[in-house]
């Protein structure tokens, strides 16, 4: 699925429908943030989402703009790392160097907090990582924490 939606594609190969929702569900958040933006499950036509192995993914926003925005996003991840990570740390010194990066650059957003249920699509890393100044709260930081890591 990520492969699928980091290349504007329109469906990807699924074996089931439980593993599609497993996929599209929370799980698309931490690994595939910029989907809670600009993509959705639901066709606006009433089409499936699920069909014969077949998983759909429907953009909010022009395929193209999409792939653009997917794009810088990936570019700011790389850049952060780049900045961070050195190719000789081990998985600690990664850990350490990207928990520094985190303590300096985000705040914690109390009045976010406080209406969390109202504000969840604002909780994503993707928001986090292309909003200045970044404030978030905890779900939105171990999103980003989560992407970082497993990319490093």
């Amino acid at each position: 699925m990520v492969d699928a939606v980091r290349a504007g594609e329109d469906s990807f190969a699924c074996p089931d429908r439980e593993t599609y929702d497993w996929c599209t569900g929370r799980l698309s958040s931490f690994f595939c943030p910029i989907m809670t933006h600009y993509c959705t499950v639901f066709d606006p036509d009433g089409g499936p989402s699920y069909e014969n192995g077949r998983g759909y993914i429907f953009y909010t926003i022009p395929k193209e703009e999409f792939i653009e925005k997917e794009k810088a996003f990936e570019d700011e991840i790389v850049a952060v790392l780049d900045d961070c990570v050195s190719d000789d740390y081990n998985d600690f010194e990664k850990a350490l160097a990207l928990y520094e990066y985190m303590a300096r650059n985000y705040t914690y957003d109390y009045e976010m907090s406080s209406d969390m249920n109202e504000r969840m699509k604002e909780q994503s890393a993707y928001r986090c990582m292309t909003e200045y100044p970044i404030t978030s709260i905890p779900h939105g930081l171990l999103q980003v924490t989560c992407l970082l890591l497993a990319v490093s």
